[in-house]
C-alpha cells in the first residue's frame, strides 16, 4: 500500500470513529430531533468517507492514457464535429472559387524556406509561389507546400473561407496516422489578444470545446490541452482575424508571430482587412513566415450552372444566367460572385416542392430589376430568414414540435444579431447573455432573501424572525466569496471524478481541528463534534467531485455545456448546502427562540442559492426570465438549437454564430425598435 493510500484509510477510519462518538453523545440528550440528526450525520460521515475512498481507487485503477491516445481520441472526435457540422452547412455541393498566391503579402520564398522548422520534411515544398495555386480539392497539397507551415486564406466576406478551412482540416484528419499531430478549427471572434496569448487562449478554447482536455496528464501536471501543444500535436485553423476589433487586429498578429518556428498554423481574414493591417508602417501588424494565398470571384459560367442544377425548368433562369455570362458589371454579376450570395439564390428562387398546393416559386428574373448589388444582397438575405422559417416537410430536418412565428422569429434573432455586432463578435455565448441583466447582483440577494424568508417564517411562526435568517442568510453570502469559488468564472463547468491529493484531503481535516477546538471552548462538545465533521467531510467530497469534468474526449455542443453546468451546480450546491444545514442545526441549538431547523433551513438555502446563482446555468436562468419579460421566447436555448436546424446558426463547439457575418450584420440592421435594450 502506498502512503497516500495508508493516510487516506487513516483520515476515513478517524471520520467514522468521531461519528460514532457523536451518535453515542447523541443518545444521552433529551431532544428526539437531536437523534435524528446524529443518525443522519452517522449515515452521511460514513458514505461520504466510502465514497471518497472508492473514487480514490476508480481514479487509481484507471489506466491513464498516453498523450498520443489523447490525440487520436481527439482527433476522431474533431473529424466527427467537423463532419456534422458540415451537413448543416450544406457544403457538400462543390461550390468553391479557385484561390491563388499573393506574393506581394509572403515575403520571398527563399525567406519561407530559411524559416523552417528543422524537423519540417522538405520534400513536399513548392518550389515557388505559383505552386500554392489551387481549389478546394487540392487545400491540403497547398499547405504542405508552404516550407513554414504557416499558411494565410484571404477573400471576401462569403467567398468561403471557412468552408475551405473545413476542407483542410477534414482532408487532414483522413491522411492522419495514429500518434501523429492533427488540425483544430477555431474560430478567433472570442479572442480578447490583449489579455492572452495564442497559446493560453488556444488551450482555453480546446478545454472548453472538448471534454476530457481540462484533466491534467498527471498529478500536478499540465492540461492534456496544453501538453498536446506543448507537443507539437496541434495544428492551429484559425478562422476569422477579421472578426476580431480592428484595435486589436495588431496585438493579434504579434501573438501569432510569437508561436515558434515549429508551431504550424492556418489563419483566415478578409481580404479588406488584412491588406488594410499590413499596410501600417508598424512591423507588429505583418504576419511572419507565412504564405498568402487569395480566394478569387466565383466564374459567372460555375455561378450560372449551379443555379440551374435544382430547377425543373432551366429556362426560368435564362434572362439571369445571360447577364451573369455577357455583363461582367452588372449589378447581378457583382452580386453573385461569392458562393454564399450563388447559394442564397438558388435556395430562395428553387424552394423544394413537397406536394402541388405548394406556391410556385419566385420568379428569378426579379434579380435584374435592383440598381445595385448592395440591394440584391439585402434582397437574398431577408428572403433567406423568410424561407428558412416557412412550413418545413420532413426532409428539411428541423425536428417536430419546433415551430416559431417568422416574425416572432425574426425579432429574436434580430435582437441576438444586434447584441454580437456590439459586441464587435460573431460567437453567441450563452453564458455571457447574463451580463446583459440590469441589477444582476442585487436580484441574486433579493432571491435569495425570499427563499430564506418564505421556508423560516412558517418554522418560526414569526416573520420577524424569518427576516431575521434572511438577512443572516444573505450576508453569509455576501461575506463569504469563498462560497461560490466552487462555480465562479462565468464559463459552463462540467461534473467528473478524480482523485483527490494528499494536500487537499489533509488541509481540510486540518481546518476542522481549530473549528472544533473553538465550538467546543465557546459552546459544548457535541455542536463542536457536528461542526469538526462536517468541515472534515466537505473537503474530500468537493474534491473528488471534480469540476474539470470526466476523461472522455467528446465535443462540447451549447445545449451539452448547459445540462453539464446545470448538473454541476445542483450537485455542489446541495452537496454545500447539505452540509451548511448540519452546521446551522449545530449553530442554532444555542437559540431556542429559533430552533436549530430554522439555523438549517436558513444556511441551507444561503449557501445553496449563493454555489447555484455562482454558476453559469444558474444565471442563464435568470437571463431567460429577463428577456421573456421583455418578449423573447423563455426556451432561449430550444429557439436556438431550432435556428441551428434551419441553417440559420452554425456551432463553432459551445458556441452559436450566424451562418456568416454577412446575416448578422443585416439582421442588426434591420429597421425596428428592440424592445431588449442593447448593453
Amino acid at each position: 500500500m502506498t502512503r497516500r493510500g495508508l493516510l487516506g484509510m487513516i483520515a476515513t477510519a478517524a471520520l467514522v470513529a468521531a461519528s460514532v462518538v457523536l451518535g453515542v453523545l447523541g443518545t444521552a440528550w433529551d431532544e428526539p430531533l437531536d437523534a435524528v440528526v446524529f443518525v443522519i450525520t452517522f449515515v452521511a460521515a460514513v458514505v461520504s468517507a466510502l465514497y471518497t475512498v472508492l473514487s480514490y481507487r476508480v481514479a487509481k485503477a484507471g489506466s491513464p492514457l498516453t498523450l498520443a491516445q489523447v490525440a487520436d481520441a481527439l482527433a476522431e472526435t474533431v473529424r466527427t464535429q467537423w463532419r456534422l457540422e458540415a451537413e448543416h452547412w450544406s457544403v457538400g455541393v462543390p461550390l468553391y472559387p479557385p484561390y491563388t498566391p499573393v506574393p506581394e503579402l509572403s515575403g520571398s520564398w527563399s525567406g519561407l524556406v530559411k524559416a523552417a522548422a528543422p524537423n519540417v520534411p522538405s520534400h513536399r515544398w513548392g518550389k515557388g509561389f505559383a505552386d500554392l495555386a489551387g481549389d478546394a480539392g487540392q487545400i491540403e497539397r497547398t499547405f504542405n507546400r508552404v516550407p513554414t507551415g504557416k499558411l494565410v486564406i484571404l477573400g471576401r466576406g462569403g467567398s468561403g473561407k471557412t468552408v475551405l478551412a473545413t476542407q483542410l482540416v477534414q482532408s487532414l484528419l483522413a491522411g492522419r496516422k495514429p500518434g501523429g499531430s492533427l488540425p483544430v478549427l477555431l474560430s478567433m471572434a472570442s479572442w480578447d489578444p490583449e489579455a492572452l496569448g495564442c497559446v493560453d487562449w488556444v488551450v482555453s478554447r480546446l478545454e472548453l470545446t472538448y471534454t476530457g482536455l481540462r484533466v491534467p496528464v498527471a498529478d500536478g501536471g499540465p492540461t492534456r490541452a496544453r501538453a498536446l501543444v506543448e507537443a507539437g500535436l496541434l495544428m492551429f485553423v484559425l478562422d476569422g482575424l477579421d472578426e476580431i476589433p480592428a484595435a486589436a487586429r495588431g496585438v493579434a498578429a504579434d501573438r501569432v508571430n510569437r508561436l515558434g518556428p515549429g508551431q504550424p498554423y492556418v489563419l483566415t481574414c478578409r481580404s479588406a482587412d488584412y491588406r488594410a493591417m499590413t499596410s501600417t508602417e508598424e512591423g507588429s501588424m505583418r504576419l511572419h513566415g507565412c504564405a498568402v494565398v487569395e480566394m478569387a470571384d466565383l466564374d459567372p459560367a460555375v455561378a450560372a450552372d449551379y443555379l440551374i442544377q435544382t430547377t425543373g425548368d432551366p429556362a426560368r433562369w435564362d434572362d439571369v444566367t445571360d447577364t451573369l455570362l455577357s455583363e461582367r458589371h452588372a449589378p447581378v454579376t457583382e452580386a453573385l460572385r461569392t458562393p454564399i450570395m450563388v447559394s442564397l439564390a438558388r435556395e430562395h428562387y428553387n424552394p423544394p416542392r413537397t406536394t402541388s398546393r405548394d406556391a410556385p416559386p419566385p420568379d428569378p428574373a426579379g434579380l435584374l430589376g435592383f440598381a445595385s448589388p448592395v440591394e440584391i444582397e439585402h434582397h437574398l438575405l431577408d428572403s433567406y430568414l423568410t424561407a428558412a422559417y416557412r412550413s418545413h416537410g420532413r426532409a428539411s430536418g428541423v425536428r417536430r414540435g419546433h415551430r416559431w412565428d417568422p416574425d416572432s422569429a425574426e425579432r429574436t434573432l434580430r435582437w441576438l444579431a444586434g447584441h454580437l455586432a456590439g459586441q464587435q463578435s460573431n460567437d453567441l455565448a450563452w453564458w455571457r447573455l447574463w451580463r446583459i441583466v440590469p441589477g444582476r447582483a442585487v436580484a441574486d440577494e433579493l432571491i435569495t432573501a425570499a427563499a430564506i424568508t418564505a421556508a423560516v417564517t412558517p418554522i418560526t411562526g414569526s416573520l420577524g424572525y424569518g427576516l431575521a435568517c434572511a438577512a443572516v442568510g444573505v450576508a453569509t453570502g455576501v461575506l463569504l466569496p469563498g462560497l461560490r469559488a466552487p462555480l465562479a468564472g462565468g464559463e459552463p463547468r462540467r461534473l467528473g471524478l478524480q482523485r483527490p491529493t494528499l494536500a487537499q484531503c489533509m488541509s481540510t481535516i486540518v481546518f476542522a481541528v481549530p473549528v472544533a477546538l473553538l465550538f467546543w471552548v465557546f459552546a459544548d462538545p457535541p455542536t463542536a463534534l457536528i461542526l469538526g465533521v462536517c468541515v472534515a467531510l466537505g473537503g474530500p467530497v468537493t474534491n473528488t467531485l471534480s469540476l474539470n469534468g470526466g476523461a472522455a474526449i467528446d465535443v462540447v455542443t451549447p445545449g451539452r455545456a448547459l445540462r453539464d453546468d446545470r448538473r454541476a451546480a445542483l450537485v455542489h450546491a446541495v452537496e454545500a448546502g447539505g452540509l451548511s444545514a448540519v452546521v446551522g442545526w449545530a449553530i442554532m441549538r444555542s437559540y431556542p427562540q429559533l430552533g436549530p431547523a430554522a439555523g438549517a433551513v436558513t444556511m441551507a438555502l444561503a449557501v445553496g442559492l449563493t454555489g447555484w446563482f455562482a454558476s453559469a446555468a444558474g444565471r442563464f436562468t435568470q437571463t431567460r426570465l429577463w428577456l421573456r419579460a421583455h418578449g423573447l421566447p423563455l426556451r432561449l436555448m430550444r429557439f436556438l438549437d431550432d435556428a441551428h436546424d434551419r441553417g440559420v446558426l452554425r456551432r463553432f463547439g459551445p458556441f452559436y454564430q450566424f451562418r456568416h457575418t454577412l446575416l448578422r450584420d443585416r439582421l442588426a440592421d434591420l429597421p425596428g425598435e428592440n424592445a431588449v435594450p442593447l448593453p
